[in-house]
């Protein structure tokens, strides 16, 4: 009876046991399909973000490559309108001087074309092939600028001459001297009236042309800053350096040269 006993209780509490193990085995289930479905709905809303994602940053590229484009075009299109502006600027005073550092009220009298014309006879043009140089000074006049009173030299006066090729005698030899001293009580210098940009391109085109003079094609500058070549009987004039490089580089290759 008691064996009997005793077995009836295990039974009882294995069937106790197991009931219990079920029902939380039920909760741990359930809990675990709920994180499971919330995960599973995570998942497919990152999923929809990154195809967002992709297509957001796919319209971005497309929209870099369109920028891109845009930009290389105003980029040329400023290039062209900067050479535009500086040929416009640079058309009106080929033949112009600009002086520096010379003070008011040195005309003794005369004109200030007269002063001028003494100052470059007398200071510039004094080479025995210079004595007859038919010198013409149109106009001359003062730069307007604003100035502090502690200003260190004066303002600039701008002088037109009737000949260009008399200019650039002048300015050929002033590059050389660099500054004119007088008996009074200042010097003078002499320089182009070209913008920064056209006195580079000036400068540029200068070095190209014995380069072109190799290769047997006589380079020639025309309106200050621009070049001249009259490759295959054809008057090619040149705005820009490059576009003068890559005539040159094509010439080199037609006979046979090393760039």
């Amino acid at each position: 009876m008691e064996t009997i006993r005793l077995l009836g209780s295990c039974e009882f509490k294995g069937s106790v046991f197991t009931a219990m193990y079920r029902r939380d085995a039920g909760r741990a289930n359930r809990k675990t399909e709920a994180q499971l479905g919330l995960t599973i709905i995570n998942l497919q809303q990152l999923n929809t973000r990154v195809k967002e994602v992709e297509q957001w940053v796919s319209n971005l590229e497309d929209g870099g490559l369109h920028m891109e484009s845009s930009i290389r075009k105003y980029q040329a299109e400023l290039a062209n309108l900067q050479i535009w502006v500086d040929d416009a600027e640079n058309r009106s005073r080929p033949s112009n001087l600009r002086f520096t550092r010379i003070p008011e009220g040195r005309e003794n009298g005369h004109t200030v074309i007269k002063l001028f014309s003494d100052l470059i006879i007398q200071y510039v043009l004094t080479e025995a092939a210079d004595s007859k140089t038919d010198l013409t000074i149109t106009r001359a006049h003062r730069v307007p600028t604003v100035q502090p009173p502690s200003a260190k030299y004066l303002q600039t006066i701008v002088v037109n001459f009737g000949d260009y090729c008399i200019k650039e005698r002048i300015l050929s030899l002033a590059i050389k001297s660099r500054a004119y001293s007088t008996p009074g009580d200042y010097s003078f210098k002499i320089f182009s009236d070209m913008s920064a940009l056209a006195a580079r391109r000036h400068r540029e085109f200068k070095e190209l042309i014995p380069d072109f003079q190799i290769v047997g094609e006589p380079a020639h500058l025309v309106q200050q800053s621009k070049l001249k070549v009259p490759f295959k009987v054809q008057a090619n004039i040149f705005h820009t350096v490059e576009a003068a490089k890559g005539l040159l580089n094509s010439i080199r290759i037609a006979d046979g040269r090393e760039l």
